[in-house]
């Protein structure tokens, strides 16, 4: 747990940002024990019903964590936070959904975004899942060779919370 723990010391963040990097940094030192212990159980919160039932993508995650070699934990970084941050402000303003930014600098490799979800554990598996996405491009990011990770959460006009997790 203290490995997967990296960003409990960092003041800027909050509980819920920290928990963010615990729980992706579980998934990333442990995949089969992740998949065995947190997917394979995982409900999503009440207001979202069983959409989860039966999922495709839920199970080609399964099927993945446990077939992968485990990676190094991602690390808080505060430039990564800074420009997180800054998309979450923008979109509490402005109601938008997405990665684009009009006044935020741009030099993360990799950008993840969740909508609606109040727990770290919550963004995470939203993420990892990555339900009706094809790409699976925010699995791709979270589960690749990026260590350096900023996340902020806000609030939100039509989901009510919006995390930004930026990698380098």
């Amino acid at each position: 747990m203290a490995m997967a723990n990296t960003a409990k010391d960092i003041g800027y963040l909050s509980q819920v940002e920290k928990d963010v990097f615990l729980s992706l940094n579980l998934a990333r030192l442990y995949p089969a024990k992740f998949a065995d212990l947190e997917v394979e159980h995982y409900t999503p919160p009440a207001k979202y019903g069983d959409y989860l039932k039966n999922s495709p993508y839920v199970k080609s995650l399964l099927k993945e964590l446990r077939k992968m070699e485990p990676l190094s934990p991602v690390f808080a970084d505060e430039e990564m936070y800074k420009e997180a941050l800054c998309l979450v402000k923008e979109q509490a303003k402005s109601g938008k959904m997405g990665h684009e930014r009009k006044r935020c600098q741009l030099t993360y490799k990799g950008e993840c975004c969740s909508y609606g979800m109040d727990t770290g554990r919550d963004i995470v598996m939203q993420l990892l899942i990555d339900e009706k996405i094809k790409s699976l491009g925010h699995r791709k990011i979270c589960l690749g060779n990026l260590t350096k990770l900023g996340t902020a959460i806000g609030s939100h006009p039509k989901t009510g919370t919006c995390a930004v997790l930026d990698f380098h």
